[in-house]
């Protein structure tokens, strides 16, 4: 039989596919296998399939339409893989093998003869212990991608930053000597980490930042080491250039033990800046934007409990306001359904396990070292992947 190889362009992007899948196409074709890129009905005129899950919640339309196109009596061969591959179990009826880690440097061995590597890969339909794949080179490439043609080179692998509930953090080696914002692929604002907006020498109109934590307290506990005074040295450097700026703050609620008094923590810090802070020059505008606290798996966090129904907070249009400053709230970035989905993408096959997610029970903590003070120098507890 030859080889016939094609990458399925999931519905939820807009028809194209992912640099991931782009970097395993490159790979391929310089190996001297073609690699077309096809749809869930094309996929039968192709010997083998691969698909590409970026975010974990894709399992539900690749789900959906691997059902809708008569995938469980495909004529080919299909592996899920990526990043959003971390519980792809319930793909068994439509997808044939699951790949854990990078697949580069070894796709043209592995898409031939995936039973080889059964370290890092299994037929899902009798999944086994695996372990994920890490590289410790760059890939040397460069790939093109969207519709302007954009040319893309990678420049690290990884996280040096240790969240405790991050997938990209705890399972990919850190390799190269850079960040995942601020690495060319934002199309709009770009993203900065936020202890990194004070060494701006120039204006940025608008731009992206993660604080992740109502107070000082749940971040440093888990894994995001950042203070009020560098939120302070963030907000002085945004307003000490000319004009107006706009800076879109993520922000992170529903963290387990989290209290009243760790989200007055936060207004009180906003409240506090804008009264004593003046901007005479145009306005600094910071949107925070909530998400629910939803740890992935492979991670210190994966097994802490969730809330199934965050609160979905009313917008609040202002928390504080004054000479040349507007804090204020977004509601949820996601409803609770949505987070709901999530929660069940990453961790369970079967939807009844949820409740056990929402409660303490079972679950082996320690509670102390999430309530007790931090200090900003204390090494971290979490090694590098090896």
């Amino acid at each position: 039989m030859s080889l016939r190889v094609a990458i399925l362009s999931v519905r939820n992007r807009n028809r194209s596919i992912s640099i991931g899948a782009l970097v395993i196409k490159d790979e391929l074709e310089r190996n001297g296998i073609a690699v077309g890129i096809c749809d869930y009905q094309t996929a039968f005129a192709y010997s083998h399939v691969l698909v590409s899950m970026t975010a974990t919640d894709d399992i539900y339309d690749i789900y959906h339409q691997c059902s809708r196109y008569g995938w469980g009596k495909r004529t080919f061969t299909a592996f899920v893989g990526g990043f959003g591959c971390q519980n792809p179990i319930a793909l068994a009826p439509f997808v044939d093998y699951a790949f854990f880690g990078r697949l580069d440097g070894i796709a043209s061995d592995y898409i031939t003869n995936p039973e080889a590597y059964p370290q890092h890969s299994f037929v899902i339909s009798n999944p086994h212990k695996v372990s994920l794949r890490q590289v410790d080179k760059l890939y040397p490439f460069s790939v093109t991608y969207g519709a302007n043609n954009t040319r893309w080179t990678e420049k690290f692998i990884g996280c040096p930053y240790r969240c405790k509930f991050c997938h990209y953090s705890h399972n990919r080696k850190y390799v190269g000597c850079g960040t995942y914002i601020n690495n060319g692929l934002s199309t709009g604002s770009p993203e900065l980490m936020l202890k990194d907006i004070a060494s701006l020498t120039h204006k940025v109109g608008r731009l992206t930042a993660g604080l992740d934590g109502y107070s000082e307290r749940l971040r440093f506990a888990f894994g995001k080491r950042i203070t009020w005074d560098m939120v302070e040295e963030a907000m002085d450097t945004l307003a000490s250039f000319k004009g107006s700026t706009y800076l879109k703050l993520y922000n992170i609620n529903n963290f387990p033990t989290e209290t009243e008094a760790d989200e007055q923590e936060f207004n009180s810090f906003w409240t506090d800046y804008v009264n004593c802070t003046h901007k005479a020059d145009g306005v600094v505008k910071v949107d925070v934007f909530n998400t629910a606290f939803r740890p992935s798996l492979n991670t210190p966090m994966e097994r802490m409990p969730v809330s199934l129904f965050p609160e979905a907070r009313k917008t609040i249009p202002e928390i504080a306001s004054g000479k040349g400053f507007a804090i204020g709230y977004t509601h949820l970035t996601k409803g609770w359904k949505e987070h709901l989905k999530d929660v069940v993408s990453i961790r369970y096959t079967n939807v009844e396990h949820i409740q056990r997610i929402a409660t303490f029970d079972d679950l082996q903590f320690d509670w102390n070292d999430y309530l007790r003070e931090y200090t900003s120098d204390e090494p971290l507890r979490f090694k590098w992947i090896q």
